[in-house]
């Protein structure tokens, strides 16, 4: 009897979790359907790659970004290029974007001065990396958007 009482718990443990799993699956999380369409300009060549970071907290900034996103500069138009980061949860953001001409996946520099592009969110006028706070935007609605302009020295 024993024998069959577990069997049967088991398999009504096995049913509640695949109810439970089937429910969260179906709905859609509430939190991530928020996006943040991107319009960089200024860019001096297609060469290469967009690197664009996200940041959802001053201690990701500057080094250890929320994501990531390699973009080909192939589609750039115009010297603008647009790109859309979807399913994100609402909250304050910070972005930063180099522009990798020579694709080796770093931003080049001499003597400390960056020879590539780079933009920040805000688009703020400054050397060297500039605050976290300067950068921060919110996204509360679900379409949002930024225009970072590429600064070139």
């Amino acid at each position: 009897m024993t024998h069959v009482y577990m069997k049967k718990t088991f398999s009504l443990i096995l049913i509640l979790a695949l109810i439970v799993t089937t429910q969260l699956s179906v709905q859609e999380s509430p939190k991530s359907t928020h996006s943040i369409s991107l319009n960089f300009s200024n860019f001096r060549n297609n060469d290469g790659y967009l690197y664009i970071y996200l940041y959802k907290t001053e201690k990701q900034y500057p080094y250890h970004p929320y994501k990531h996103f390699k973009v080909s500069k192939k589609r750039i138009k115009n010297n603008r290029l647009k790109y859309t980061i979807y399913a994100l949860a609402k909250g304050k953001y910070a972005i930063s974007a180099i522009d990798d001409e020579n694709s080796n996946m770093d931003l080049d520099r001499f003597w400390g001065i960056p020879t590539e592009g780079y933009a920040f969110s805000n688009n703020p006028n400054t050397w060297g990396f500039p605050s976290y706070h300067r950068l921060k935007f919110g996204v509360y609605s679900t379409k949002n958007y930024q225009h970072l302009k590429m600064q070139y020295i």
